[in-house]
């Protein structure tokens, strides 16, 4: 399916950004990684022959729920939020990169958990289908914290402007810090629109009403043992946590979000955003099973080479689907500035995305607020 392609055709690929043809890109720019291609496309195959009408599904079908904000809490501008909507691809995308740590190797159990969770949910909501009462309530916690994290994420996103992120233990000690050393962190670390950290702790349960509002009060103790380092922190933070519904049961899914009060710190005296950032990035690259990349982009060398596409293909989410960077965002996380001029030339490659993200209709595909891509494999 994936034959090479000759230097005229591969010119012709920025009009025509399809999968066969991106992969097609993936196997001329990383020839080293050709056999990457077979892999995913044996595993894709595998996952879906029981149903070949679950990838657009999953992509494509809008899963609908309820979000609550608790105590007088104003999520960015949005003082309510009610229904929201979004695909489940799109939450696990979000929730994959989250749960890959930015510093340490590609863990693939966290990536294939995600695979065992999709077709727990109804095709029409975020609620867990009548068949998962079946599960047992160790795998249901565990669906339910992971999950959730991909739906905190995507509304971090969404509603606080945030392009990136990284996990708490990562930024430790260079950005954050916890007051008390030995107590508990929470989860994330975000960059707002005012390159601010915005701490966020994610919780999840299938129980009830009353183990969730738990799980809230201990995710704002946690945000509170969280102090500034080197980048200033944002007024307000955050415990989202999310209570999933069964279909056919009177609870349906929702989620609820609460922002904890922190002390007053002074403002740090370095600002370091740029390195910051490549945390973030790194994340995404090893959720795509590309370590090299991470490493490289960690460490300050050279990525790879330019693909010849509007896009640069990264590698393969555990779903077989592919994923991209954009290319002005790629070309300045593979240049050779640094620091300040580094940061302004990705801001303005980013800003310059936002405008032109409705332009290109490809379907079932997401783009990130940070440029990383995903477009999946709808036809097995």
């Amino acid at each position: 399916m994936f034959s090479e392609i000759t230097p005229e055709q591969m010119g012709q690929l920025e009009n025509k950004p399809t999968f066969d043809n991106l992969v097609a890109v993936f196997k001329n720019t990383y020839k080293e990684r050709e056999l990457d291609v077979d892999y995913w496309q044996n595993i894709c195959k595998k996952l879906y022959l029981d149903n070949p009408d679950r990838p657009r599904q999953l992509f494509q079908n809008d899963r609908c729920w309820q979000v609550e904000l608790l105590n007088n809490t104003k999520f960015g501008n949005h003082e309510s939020l009610g229904e929201q909507s979004v695909t489940l691809g799109r939450i696990l995308l979000e929730a994959g990169i989250a749960l890959t740590s930015a510093k340490d190797p590609r863990e693939y159990r966290t990536g294939f958990a995600l695979l065992r969770y999709e077709p727990s949910f109804d095709i029409q909501s975020l609620n867990l289908s009548e068949e998962s009462r079946e599960m047992e309530q160790r795998q249901k916690s565990c669906l339910s914290e992971e999950v959730a994290v991909g739906i905190s994420m995507h509304l971090v996103r969404t509603f606080l402007g945030c392009r990136h992120t990284t996990d708490f233990s990562s930024a430790r000690g260079k950005f954050v810090e916890l007051k008390e050393a030995n107590g508990k962190r929470p989860d994330y670390c975000c960059l707002n629109s005012e390159d601010k950290i915005v701490c966020i702790e994610s919780k999840g349960t299938t129980q009830s009403e009353s183990v969730l509002a738990n799980k809230i009060s201990e995710g704002k103790k946690q945000i509170g043992n969280t102090k500034p380092q080197t980048i200033q922190f944002a007024e307000n933070h955050y415990v989202i946590g999310s209570l999933f519904g069964i279909e056919g049961s009177q609870q349906q899914t929702v989620t609820k979000i609460d922002d904890p009060s922190i002390e007053g710190e002074p403002a740090p005296a370095d600002n370091p955003l740029y390195e910051f950032i490549k945390l973030s990035y790194a994340k995404a690259f090893r959720y795509a099973n590309r370590d090299d990349l991470a490493d490289a982009l960690i460490t300050g060398n050279h990525l790879a080479e330019k693909a010849n596409a509007e896009y640069q293909p990264i590698g393969f989410d555990p779903f077989g689907n592919l994923l991209l960077l954009e290319m002005k965002v790629f070309e300045c996380l593979n240049g050779n500035n640094t620091g300040e001029k580094a940061l302004e030339e990705l801001n303005k490659a980013l800003d310059e995305l936002e405008w032109k993200k409705d332009e290109e209709k490809v379907e079932g595909k997401i783009v990130l607020p940070n440029g990383i891509a995903l477009l999946p494999r709808l036809d097995i």
